[in-house]
């Protein structure tokens, strides 16, 4: 178990993470203020969003910004990838006439905009092997 001066180090680095300007809005709607990690992804994301990768990808890691406790290297994922850099994998190709949720949006249209973007690859440059594998 990791001390309690890292895991505070590592709750700090998150929350410093999440305040670059890239990070601000969720990764999968254009709310504002995202909360929650969704480790396999390494992006943040809504509360919203969160339940419904909830429910898409139940093997998937979502950890709250403030009440969680990370591991060293989810801190480094999450400092080293996160939403900006997410968008240039799996959004390379994506165009604004392709839609985007809007905050708060119905989970029927949020779940089928994210299986569109992480299972079925739809944005993602060229064959789709650069995008990290979406759990099954």
């Amino acid at each position: 178990m990791p001390s309690q001066e890292t895991i505070e180090r590592n709750t700090r680095a998150v929350k410093d993470a999440l305040k670059r300007p890239g990070n601000r809005r969720c990764a999968d709607c254009t709310a504002k203020g995202p909360t929650v990690c969704a480790i396999q992804f390494r992006t943040f994301v809504c509360s919203n969003c969160a339940n419904a990768h909830r429910e898409l990808f139940p093997g998937g890691k979502l950890k709250s910004v403030s009440l969680a406790e990370f591991e060293t290297d989810e801190v480094r994922a999450m400092r080293q990838h996160g939403n900006e850099a997410s968008r240039t994998i799996w959004l390379a190709s994506w165009a604004p006439s392709d839609g985007e949720p809007e905050p708060n949006c119905a989970r029927d249209k949020l779940k089928k905009f994210l299986s569109r973007k992480y299972i079925d690859k739809e944005w993602v440059a060229g064959s789709g092997a650069a995008a990290p594998a979406a759990p099954p």
